[in-house]
């Protein structure tokens, strides 16, 4: 019940509380190490070892001072003067013995204040080096940090040079086709088509490093209203089914809540199904296929989007929604910058919701489910 209360309070009276149970702990302990000298003196007279009959006394203190401090050790000290005035017949009418006892508690004194002060010191001593490792540590995970923050930063200029190169490269040689010539109407629309696709992979490219930049200082806000997310999740899927019949991907949709209302932004929550939609479309082989389904899930709505495709290492599970995260940067890379599932993931956590990342490893294809709870914020608020 004690410690209960303790923890009850504020930080400040459960501070004091605690000061004053060590306290009160540190005296019994000297009561307690008197009452052990005590016993081993009596234990030591009864053997007939009656030399030196006040060393014990003399350990004693020096133990509680060392262990428990000034006061505790004085305790000590009074305690087994108080047994060596009786075990020791001591007549305190006699000037001799009252000298005695008197020098005796003078060396105790003494004796506390000495071990006392060498107790503090050895506190203080523990303290700086505990502050100094604690000091230490924090730098090495500081430099460890900055060293990460360095790395993924040479890495985003190195993927962004990577994916903006492709789509330049297409516009230059596209511009530099139609100005050679302009006769064949068949190959000016090809080359304004692969212009007009290198501009979307530019912007959609430029809205993602912008988004994140937003979610990492708290400035995407949500423009949160009634949806119907089974209208939502059809959108996405018309809009990514041209590139899926590109590559020869079958699409499909199990849509099991229909007319389920819940509030939300629809513009941001089309751009997570859409994410994910192409993601699994970039991992799949031609001729495989990719599903999307909504349903209820208790008190949440339920989306998933499921693939057969290359699959997530189990190393590297833990990391996809990272920022940045490639799981081979190096080879056999699909392009992207690595932020798509990032914004995803903070995209929903604005939702109040959840995303989950599964798969059975490389080559077995990967689920990504997206929990959304119906009960959410009605106003449009930036993330703290």
């Amino acid at each position: 019940m004690e410690l209960q209360s303790i923890f009850s309070l504020g930080p400040r009276h459960g501070g004091e509380q605690v000061a004053t149970w060590r306290r009160l702990l540190g005296y019994g302990s000297g009561v307690l190490t008197a009452t052990g000298a005590i016993s081993m003196h009596l234990w030591l007279q009864h053997l007939g070892i009656t030399h030196y009959p006040l060393m014990i006394f003399s350990l004693a203190l020096v133990l509680s001072g060392w262990l428990f401090g000034f006061g505790p050790s004085v305790v000590t000290a009074a305690t087994c003067g108080l047994a060596a005035i009786f075990s020791l017949h001591l007549n305190l009418s006699s000037t001799a013995d009252l000298l005695g006892l008197s020098l005796y508690m003078l060396t105790c004194l003494g004796i506390c204040l000495i071990v006392g002060r060498q107790r503090l010191m050895r506190l203080a001593l523990e303290r700086t080096v505990g502050e100094l490792n604690l000091a230490k540590e924090q730098a090495e995970n500081a430099k460890e940090a900055a060293e990460r923050a360095s790395e993924a930063k040479e890495q985003f200029l190195h993927l962004m040079s990577h994916e903006l190169r492709t789509p330049l490269q297409s516009i230059t040689m596209s511009t530099y086709v139609l100005r050679q010539d302009l006769s064949n109407p068949q190959i000016a629309a090809q080359r304004l088509r692969r212009i007009d696709l290198a501009v979307r992979t530019l912007s959609d490219m430029i809205d993602n490093v912008v988004d994140s930049a937003r979610l990492v200082t708290g400035q995407l806000q949500l423009d949160c209203r009634s949806i119907d997310l089974a209208f939502v999740i059809r959108s996405a899927v018309e809009l990514m089914t041209p590139v899926a019949e590109a590559k020869q991907i079958t699409l499909m949709s199990d849509i099991k809540a229909d007319g389920v209302p819940i509030i939300g932004d629809p513009e941001r929550l089309r751009e997570c199904v859409c994410n994910l939609l192409e993601n699994a479309i970039k991992f799949s082989a031609q001729g495989q296929e990719v599903r999307i389904s909504l349903r209820r899930m208790g008190s949440s709505a339920e989306v998933q989007v499921t693939d057969r495709g290359d699959g997530i290492a189990p190393e590297f599970l833990p990391r996809v929604f990272e920022r940045f995260a490639q799981a081979n940067p190096s080879r056999q890379r699909r392009g992207g910058l690595g932020l798509g599932l990032s914004i995803v993931k903070h995209i929903v956590e604005l939702h109040s919701g959840k995303i989950v990342a599964e798969s059975e490893g490389k080559n077995r294809g990967a689920s990504f489910t997206i929990l959304l709870p119906y009960r959410l914020p009605t106003t449009s608020q930036p993330h703290p």
